[in-house]
């Protein structure tokens, strides 16, 4: 009674139900408003079965479901029994189909350590990890089955997680008394093929290095599962091995397949050297205005009519005027071409130009009629009327402001030469030097170095513009008598900290040993 001032019966009805005191649940009961239809016959249902299995449907109660679960496994155990009066049912299956229910699959590996039981639960385990997403695991629960292994339930996850070793490592082509072994030979060719067509198809939303581990995968299925040669120098084109694919097509003996890695390189050379020049033209474009923005942005702190940025503050690339997804190829676009025709890949796609008048940046390039039309507009369609909706979570960058500021070091950060890129030239010019087009991989490697030493020298112009700054300032504080410090953004160290990547040192030794008349 005292109890019922803190609590309500219903909770107290279900703690002393959880304290398994069937006595002490009538007494809160019987002082309740509960009504004694209901709560007495539930409590005879309690006390008239077995002791563990009246615990369970206790706990099932209280919705109690890991100590449920002990409760029924203890019940099976003790080899416990219903009656005339009641009836129970705790064999393994009760609780496999508890476990199930309620995911306790890791309390029901601790509770049972028979193989056949194990067996059964890692089975429902992988199971719902597949069909849950978390692919990995779900195979490496799977894997962890002894014979006779579940191999559907195998193949079906490394599928869905593209773990192809595995998946081939399991995968046998059908027995069939009814078909040739030609004829289901020819079938298991044709499954590997489709599986490959599943890899390139997630690759292209991969980050570089990524896709070409994934086309590189796709190729060595095609060849060794798939017996399509062709495909396979194809894809490992695509993926930009040059080697690879040139070791496949002088392997099989196929003369247009060997030129066709020749040619799709020379064509990724020439992509990759338009390409170079829009990154330094955009490059240096880009420093301009980052340089005036700058001086803006720390002109207003010193007039105190904006605040400082804070000291952790971060290039935001998604706020770039130049995003890098939107204009950069990455150089890919050019192996992919090559595969069909010898075509180059698309370089940037936008022209950047620099007003001086109303300092900011416009675009050019593109006609002025349709420059603003949404891609689900018709070209040439008559003037809508309705009226034109607001696009939502979209703002105009307003010129010289810090959010024009991160976008401009963004775009600095994305055309700056990298080491995918340095690594993706390196390749190249090896390649190519070593199969006959010597001049061509002279010009790709004279034009990375040029663009280096380009990106280099904006860069240090950049280093001399502040330190001159930095020494005019601590001029006129010290003529003027004055103890103001020099502002220094927090994005100028993200620009500080770029820097080109080389060349792999072998190239660079290549070239320095042979004289400018044998390149010629």
């Amino acid at each position: 009674q005292y109890l019922a001032f803190l609590a309500t019966y219903e909770m107290l009805f279900d703690a002393a139900l959880g304290m398994y005191n069937i006595d002490l649940a009538r007494a809160v009961a019987r002082n309740s408003q509960m009504d004694p239809k209901e709560y007495i016959p539930l409590l005879e249902r309690f006390r008239a079965l077995p002791r563990f299995y009246s615990r369970y449907e206790i706990d099932l109660r209280l919705k109690r479901f890991p100590q449920a679960l002990r409760n029924l496994v203890e019940s099976s155990s003790w080899d416990e029994k219903g009656n005339d009066v009641v009836h129970i049912s705790n064999s393994f299956k009760d609780c496999l189909f508890l476990i199930k229910k309620h995911k306790l699959h890791t309390l029901g590996l601790e509770l049972f350590t028979e193989q056949t039981k194990t067996r059964e639960i890692l089975i429902d385990l992988g199971d719902r990890l597949v069909d849950s997403g978390d692919v990995n695991n779900a195979l490496t629960v799977l894997l962890t089955i002894p014979e006779p292994a579940p191999i559907e339930l195998i193949l079906k996850a490394a599928r869905r997680c593209q773990d192809w070793r595995t998946y081939f490592s399991y995968a046998v082509p059908p027995q069939s008394t009814e078909t040739s072994l030609e004829a289901r030979a020819l079938a298991f060719a044709s499954q590997a093929r489709d599986f490959a067509h599943e890899m390139v198809s997630t690759a292209a939303t991969a980050e570089k290095s990524q896709k070409s581990e994934i086309l590189s995968d796709a190729a060595r299925i095609m060849l060794d599962y798939g017996k399509e040669p062709t495909e396979a120098v194809d894809l490992l084109i695509q993926a930009e091995l040059w080697s690879e694919a040139y070791r496949v097509a002088t392997f099989h003996g196929t003369p247009a397949l060997m030129k066709k890695c020749k040619d799709a390189a020379v064509s990724y050379a020439h992509a990759a050297i338009d390409d170079l020049s829009e990154r330094v033209r955009t490059f240096e474009l880009t420093m301009s205005r980052y340089n005036e923005v700058l001086d803006l942005r720390k002109e207003a702190y010193r007039k105190g009519t904006d605040n400082p940025p804070s000291e952790n503050m971060q290039a935001d690339e998604s706020a770039s005027l130049f995003s890098a997804s939107s204009q950069l190829s990455h150089l890919t676009g050019a192996s992919k071409a090559s595969v069909g025709s010898t075509s180059s890949s698309a370089s940037l796609s936008t022209v950047i130009s620099v007003s001086s008048e109303y300092s900011s940046f416009s675009l050019s390039g593109a006609d002025q009629m349709n420059r603003h039309k949404s891609k689900y507009n018709q070209i040439g369609q008559k003037a809508s009327k309705q009226k034109k909706k607001k696009v939502k979570g979209r703002t105009k960058v307003v010129p010289g402001s810090e959010r024009e500021l991160e976008g401009l070091v963004g775009t600095l950060e994305s055309v700056c030469l990298d080491v995918a890129l340095s690594e993706s030239f390196t390749d190249c010019i090896t390649f190519l030097s070593r199969n006959s087009n010597i001049l061509v991989a002279a010009t790709m490697y004279e034009a990375y170095q040029d663009s280096v030493a380009r990106f280099q020298d904006s860069l240090s112009n950049k280093r001399r513009i502040d330190l001159a700054a930095r020494r005019k300032h601590e001029e006129t504080a010290r003529r003027e008598g004055t103890k103001e410090e020099y502002v220094v953004h927090p994005l100028e160290r993200n620009v500080e900290a770029l820097k080109c990547a080389d060349l792999s040192p072998d190239v660079r030794r290549f070239f320095d040993i042979l004289p400018p008349t044998h390149l010629s």
